[in-house]
C-alpha cells in the first residue's frame, strides 16, 4: 500500500491469520493440539483489538495477495490453525504466488520451540534455513 519493497521470502509458522476462528480444525484438532484452543484464540483475538477482527489488517487471509514474493508455510498436522495454513496456501496460489506449504502430521502449533527435544523441530528448522538460502 506504502510501495514500500518486500522481502525476498516470507516463511510463517503455523500461522494464525482468521482471527474469527471459524475454520473446521478449530474442532476437528480440539484434543489434539496442546498447544491452542478455539477458547483461547477467540479470547486473544478480543485483547488483539477491539475492531472488526475481519479487516484485513487485522485477519490477513481476507488480504489480496498479488505481488508477493515466495512463501514457505510450515504447520502441525494436529494442530487447530492447520485450516488457516491451507486457505492460506491455497488463496496465495491462486494470487500467482510461490508458495511451499509443508504439512508435519504428527506435529502441534509451533513444535519448532521444542527442538531441543524433537529432531521434527530441529528438521523444520533446517528447512526454513534452506528455503531463506534459496532466495537471498
Amino acid at each position: 500500500a506504502h510501495g514500500l519493497s518486500l522481502p525476498v521470502c516470507s516463511v510463517l509458522i503455523s500461522p494464525w491469520i482468521d482471527l474469527e476462528c471459524k475454520n473446521r480444525s478449530h474442532i476437528e484438532n480440539r484434543y489434539k493440539d496442546p498447544m491452542l484452543s478455539q477458547s483461547i484464540l477467540k479470547r486473544t483475538a478480543r485483547l488483539y483489538t477491539d475492531l472488526d477482527i475481519s479487516l484485513p489488517l487485522i485477519s490477513p487471509i481476507n488480504n489480496d495477495f498479488s505481488g508477493c514474493s515466495p512463501v514457505l508455510i510450515q504447520t502441525g498436522g494436529k494442530e487447530v490453525l492447520i485450516d488457516d495454513s491451507k486457505i492460506l496456501a491455497k488463496k496465495l496460489k491462486t494470487s500467482g504466488v510461490k508458495i511451499q506449504l509443508e504439512i508435519w502430521e504428527e506435529m502441534f502449533h509451533v513444535w519448532h520451540y521444542f527442538a531441543k527435544y524433537l529432531s521434527q523441530g530441529r528438521q523444520a528448522i533446517k528447512q526454513i534455513g534452506s528455503f531463506i538460502k534459496k532466495y537471498s
